[in-house]
């Protein structure tokens, strides 16, 4: 596996760099580009958050500090994975505003290329700006998660320095 950059990960971050297990950040596209461009990846993303918990609870054998340990570094960059491709999921619902474009305007654009099943309607600009926020809120609350689980795992570390 290449080496990654260093990623700074919101006002949560020390700025550390990837973890060296993290699977490379994958690329979003617009709704021309096809959903499985990135739906796909968020929902592995998903499902491998939930493999980490679930084998952590099933563990059989006696929990380490170093498996505690491991298993918190895995879901630290789960969560910071999974809050990019969030972020990268609400870019590629509604395109960020060109340089001098309104908010109306980019709402429109965004309108304009929305996905639509029969003589439904894209959604108004109120209620893109409230989908906007909330895939905000929702990447937000995962990087304070990885946050958390970064701390943690530093703690843990240190009981055994």
């Amino acid at each position: 596996m290449t080496p990654h950059p260093p990623v700074k990960f919101g006002r949560f971050s020390s700025g550390n760099e990837r973890l060296p297990n993290a699977p490379a950040k994958q690329r979003v596209g617009s709704f021309a580009d096809g959903y499985a461009t990135w739906g796909d990846g968020l929902a592995d993303l998903a499902a491998k958050l939930h493999s980490f918990a679930s084998k952590l609870d099933s563990e059989t054998d006696p929990i380490t500090v170093d498996l505690v340990a491991r298993s918190l570094t895995d879901v630290e960059q789960a969560l910071r994975d999974l809050s990019g491709a969030i972020e990268r999921a609400g870019a590629a619902l509604i395109p960020p505003a060109h340089i001098g474009e309104s908010v109306s305007r980019r709402y429109a654009r965004a309108a304009a290329a929305w996905p639509r099943a029969g003589d439904s309607s894209p959604p108004s600009h109120e209620r893109q700006a409230q989908l906007l926020s909330a895939i905000h809120d929702a990447a937000a609350t995962l990087r304070a998660g990885a946050e958390c689980c970064r701390r943690a795992r530093k703690i843990v570390q240190s009981t055994v320095a």
